[in-house]
């Protein structure tokens, strides 16, 4: 499920607005600023991610330095971190202060909505008859899958043979991570932009070693692949290992 900014923001008024005491709310704010990170990295709510490992993927965000992105989301990841665990110091109610406002904040220069104390917490919906609208630019899976199927006439495309990636709404790149064991087989990977359809074929066992051609993530052990868009310098050219998938690639446009 795609995060919003409102969800966002409903979810830190909560906290904000909360009776509670102040040092129970930090391990609060940790889920908020995990999911402010999900948003801008457009990684569905409910993958696993530490927040730590977030905090270092924000760099990617395309305007991760202009907002000193890095540097802001470490220093809150910390101190929530700190607070959100037993600890013997003493807690400091005009640092937490500070800390809030400082989140506060980010929130609003990253979402470029005003955050006012007066806001209202708004009521989540659980009529689930109604359906988020979709992003016109983006395809699903099968989708893509169909769209390569019907221009090639040849239906090899499938959900177990195939990887796709629209736009990452953080890096502006393809980003794709792929379990080596795919490159055994053909393997193919689908890009969505607004205007085209790229289409790679990896032929089986053309990659002997695909964890030493590409970088691989030390987490879960997957190709981790950051592809330039087709208008951007460098398409087609993994910017994390400089493979080139040109030679593989055919491009279809979308009208």
């Amino acid at each position: 499920m795609k995060i919003t900014p409102s969800e966002i923001i409903n979810e830190f008024k909560v906290v904000y607005s909360s009776s509670d005491s102040a040092r129970s709310k930090p391990n609060r704010y940790r889920s908020v600023l995990e999911l402010l990170l999900k948003y801008l990295l457009d990684i569905p709510r409910d993958e696993y991610h530490s927040n730590a490992h977030l905090v270092s993927l924000s760099r990617t965000y395309h305007r991760a330095f202009r907002l000193d992105l890095p540097r802001r989301t470490r220093r809150l990841n910390e101190y929530f971190n700190t607070w959100s665990h037993a600890n013997s110091s003493e807690f400091d109610a005009a640092e937490f202060d500070d800390i809030e406002k400082e989140f506060k904040s980010l929130l609003a220069d990253v979402l470029e909505i005003p955050i006012t104390d007066t806001m209202p917490v708004q009521r989540i919906s659980n009529d689930v008859s109604v359906k988020p609208h979709k992003d016109p630019v983006k395809m699903s899976k099968s989708e893509a899958l169909d769209f390569i199927n019907q221009q090639t006439g040849s239906y090899t495309l499938n959900n177990a043979n195939s990887s796709i990636s629209n736009i990452n709404k953080g890096s502006g790149t393809f980003w794709l991570n792929i379990n080596p064991d795919k490159f055994k087989e053909d393997l193919n990977i689908v890009l969505v932009d607004r205007k085209h359809i790229i289409w790679i074929l990896i032929p089986a066992r053309r990659i002997i070693h695909p964890d030493q051609t590409f970088y691989t993530r030390k987490d879960n052990g997957k190709v981790d692949l950051d592809i330039p868009t087709k208008d951007s310098t460098g398409f087609l050219i993994d910017s994390k290992s400089g493979f080139n998938f040109s030679p593989f690639a055919k491009v279809f446009s979308r009208s």
